[in-house]
């Protein structure tokens, strides 16, 4: 699919999930630090009913991914959690959320507009 930029691209993908997973209560789970492009769309889920959790950054502006593991419950449907911030330019463990997440199977999201261009990959 293509889309106009990544906050139409973000809102597909946060929207999407959410709305497309089964069951009552919902949960989400990003961090405080998002772009707005992510932030955004989660606090119109709480408006709707959609538990979100916000999680702290160290001084590095970098997630813990134990905070991760902590946060999720049976209903999170959704990780949201930024690749390169686009102001510190902190790299967050992705590869390392990911394994989190297929442990327990919730998807993963991760806005990874900044990063392009400036990653190597190996």
């Amino acid at each position: 699919m293509f889309s106009s930029g990544g906050t139409e691209s973000n809102n597909h993908a946060i929207f999407g999930v959410a709305g497309a997973a089964s069951g009552g209560r919902k949960h989400v789970i990003t961090s405080a630090i998002e772009h707005s492009a992510v932030l955004d769309p989660c606090r119109a889920l709480e408006k709707r009913g959609v538990a979100v959790t916000f999680l702290p950054v160290d001084r590095d502006g970098v997630v813990n991914p134990e905070d991760i593991r902590r946060a999720i419950r049976p209903e999170t449907v959704l990780i949201t959690i930024m690749l390169a911030n686009n102001e510190l330019g902190t790299i967050e463990p992705i590869a390392e959320i990911g394994k989190i997440a297929a442990e327990a199977r919730v998807t993963l999201h991760t806005d990874a507009v900044q990063a392009a261009g400036k990653i190597r990959s190996t």
